[in-house]
């Protein structure tokens, strides 16, 4: 299906950036159905059908939220993959040669 393209100047809401994480999260999900993101998924969910967006099934899953949001609008730091990960994305692929 596809979407009206977004204006690069249209503000998101708090709850409309969490419901974009979620529906980014779970679009990848389809595609690389592994358990990491389901959990992930199902930690923002609400905790209850139709429950508030904030009051998610994972109490810390808001507040995670928030120092993320923090985190960005106070830093143009460069995105980046943490910890140990960081190195297994720079590792050469398996078979290639260099």
């Amino acid at each position: 299906m596809e979407r009206d393209a977004v204006p690069d100047d249209r503000l998101l809401t708090l709850d409309e950036a969490y419901r974009a994480t979620f529906h980014f999260i779970a679009q990848y999900y389809e595609r690389e159905p592994i358990e990491p993101f389901v959990l992930m998924l199902s930690s923002m969910t609400s905790w209850g059908p139709a429950g508030p967006l904030r009051k998610t099934s994972d109490p810390a899953a808001w507040g995670d939220w928030m120092n993320s949001v923090q985190r960005a609008i106070s830093s143009d730091e460069p995105l980046e993959i943490p910890g140990s990960l960081t190195e297994w994305h720079r590792r050469p692929p398996a078979g290639g040669g260099s």
